[in-house]
């Protein structure tokens, strides 16, 4: 459980296990983390919409790919993970270190969650379709009911939330990359193997739309 932020270090939400591991926030992470906090507050009032969304997040993706890197290149602790033995792995694709580092060690079974909605990123990569003509983007302010020009603002929303996402994404997997080789497997690689994908939203009283057994 890597600290970013100190503020909620000891605010693991965990009650039964007693090996937490908690690696060092990187010194990167550090400084950008002190311009971050206003922002963050930031993200439970805007309009949410992916059109202001990426000025509140900015820094994010560089947290992100920071943290990223310096827990791969913890030598001690990659070690220590992998004598493990891990069945299973559990993380949240907000970002795609975790299931990158499960492929490190060798982990035969992984687990995607994801704290709010559907991913339109995340059901693009497992093979389901998105369906921006009436099934609400993930960061979509509006219901299945939609006029053409509702629907195109849509459309937008979730073109520009696989961006985002992306863009995240790839950072970290040109880390990874960096130091184990060019064939470290993609992002939508990772994602596939996931047995199942967790979403904090009812399925039956969530938006219908396509879906897989993941």
């Amino acid at each position: 459980m890597p600290v970013m932020d100190m503020t909620q270090e000891n605010n693991t939400g965990v009650k039964l296990t007693k090996n937490v591991i908690k690696p060092v926030p990187d010194q990167r992470v550090i400084e950008l983390m002190r311009y971050q906090y206003r922002a963050l507050e930031r993200m439970w009032t805007i309009e949410a919409n992916l059109f202001t969304f990426p000025r509140i997040t900015g820094n994010m993706t560089s947290s992100f790919t920071y943290q990223c890197e310096s827990i791969i290149y913890d030598e001690k602790l990659m070690k220590m993970l992998e004598e493990e033995k891990f069945d299973v792995g559990i993380t949240e694709v907000f970002d795609i270190c975790g299931l990158g580092i499960f492929e490190l060690i060798n982990i035969p079974a992984t687990v995607s969650t994801f704290a709010v909605v559907h991913s339109d990123l995340v059901s693009e990569s497992i093979g389901e379709p998105t369906m921006p003509s009436f099934v609400p983007a993930g960061m979509s302010v509006k219901g299945d009911r939609m006029d053409i020009v509702e629907r195109f603002m849509n459309m937008a929303n979730v073109i520009l939330g696989k961006i985002l996402f992306s863009q995240t994404f790839i950072r970290e997997i040109n880390v990874f990359r960096a130091k184990f080789g060019a064939q470290f497997k993609d992002y939508n690689e990772l994602i596939a193997k996931s047995s199942f994908i967790f979403t904090n939203s009812n399925p039956y009283l969530d938006y219908p739309r396509p879906t897989i057994h993941k």
